[in-house]
């Protein structure tokens, strides 16, 4: 067992050591999963650690990464301790470092129906389970990304393993198990299935509504200069907010998450400081959870022209279903 347990973990330090660089920083567990299995072979169910959750405390009980956990979404890795002396001692074994496309590669024919590209930009939505959908992913990686349909695939395979599925595979026939999994509202205090929806068949197009609507969306961004980057949740678009000082008389434009779609601050405010004839600067947007996020603002109420500028192909070409007029402020 302490062999088994010693593989995962030399794989953990190749992927570490020379794969994922403090850029990466913080990286879904999903991907760090991703990029172990490209150091090596391994199967956590016969460790003593079982499942990668536990594995990742235990590295962190050892001081060597640091981790959280996104409010409804996943573990994230946010930092590498590279003065740690396992880290500083490990013998990086390049030769144990498969060639294997990246999960990011958006190329893969599996993205076809869940990609859409406008502009410069190119978006893919997958999802990510949650604990309860658990039994219909048994054996899978903790924590992986699917597309819809590899999903609902898992989802009609585990129907009928459980002899869920009625004679003609048309129609999904209740039983508890797929009460509890899939069907079972979320606020619902019953502990077994009421006998009214026992024995019942519900239609495919039904329980996969039911199933869809606990997956767990996820998204990147693929664009000039963007490192490529899973984030939890819907798609983060460009905001725009037009903010109004001395009782309307004087007002400010304000554009954030720029930095999502590739687009460089200072280029974007010399351009903007051009097409619109007025000051800009760039500044931090204030909170903890906003490192290294930026806003540029602009003198004058231009938030369509900023769309528009946006939009232009010879500039920055990103269309305006990526960017969004809002009237929330941004901080």
């Amino acid at each position: 067992m302490k062999e088994i347990d010693q593989t995962v973990i030399n794989a953990f330090m190749n992927c570490i050591k020379g794969l994922i660089v403090d850029g990466e920083l913080p990286i879904p567990d999903s991907n760090v999963l991703d990029k172990m299995k490209q150091c090596g072979e391994f199967d956590l169910k016969t460790t003593t650690f079982k499942k990668f959750s536990v594995f990742l405390k235990r590295m962190q009980q050892e001081n060597l990464i640091e981790t959280k956990q996104i409010v409804n979404g996943p573990f994230v890795l946010t930092s590498i301790r590279r003065d740690h002396p396992d880290y500083v001692d490990f013998v990086l074994q390049e030769t144990e470092i498969k060639k294997k496309k990246s999960a990011n590669d958006f190329s893969d024919e599996k993205y076809k129906n869940s990609k859409v590209t406008a502009g410069a930009v190119t978006v893919i939505i997958m999802y990510k389970p949650p604990n309860r959908l658990e039994p219909i992913f048994e054996g899978e990686p903790i924590n992986a990304l699917y597309t819809m349909s590899e999903a609902q695939k898992r989802l009609w395979e585990w129907c009928g393993n459980n002899k869920m599925l009625d004679p003609r595979g048309k129609k999904i026939i209740v039983k508890e198990d797929l009460w509890k999994v899939v069907l079972k509202p979320k606020k619902s205090k019953e502990k077994e299935i009421p006998r009214n929806l026992l024995g019942q068949r519900l239609s495919r197009k039904k329980v996969a509504k039911e199933f869809g609507s606990w997956m767990m969306k996820h998204h990147a961004i693929q664009a000039p200069g963007v490192k490529l980057k899973w984030r939890a949740g819907s798609l983060t678009k460009i905001g725009v907010y037009i903010e109004k000082r001395q009782g309307g008389k004087k007002n400010t434009t304000i554009v954030w998450n720029l930095e999502l779609y590739g687009i460089d601050l200072k280029e974007f405010s010399k351009v903007a400081q051009k097409a619109f004839a007025a000051s800009t600067s760039i500044s931090d947007l204030p909170g903890k959870q906003r490192k290294d996020q930026h806003m540029i603002k602009i003198q004058g109420s231009v938030a369509p022209k900023v769309v528009e500028l946006l939009g232009d192909p010879e500039l920055f070409n990103i269309p305006d279903k990526f960017v969004e007029e809002t009237l929330k402020r941004p901080y």
